[in-house]
């Protein structure tokens, strides 16, 4: 039984090569998004400024 289906996963030279060549892509891909995205997480992020209300110089005039 088990050499039946060895048989029937036995894969030829040129389709092993395409077998090999998809499993490096799909490795390069991963590897490229997992760089992308962690150079875009790793800039710190500032706060953003926070806007204080300015008192006005005179009464009733508004910046």
């Amino acid at each position: 039984m088990i050499k039946q289906l060895r048989k029937v996963v036995e894969l030829t030279v040129p389709e092993q090569r395409v077998v090999v060549f998809a499993l490096c892509a799909l490795v390069a891909f991963v590897a490229l998004k997992a760089a992308r995205d962690g150079a875009g997480n790793s800039r710190v992020d500032t706060p953003p400024a926070v806007e204080v209300d300015q008192p006005s110089p005179s009464p009733g005039i508004r910046p």
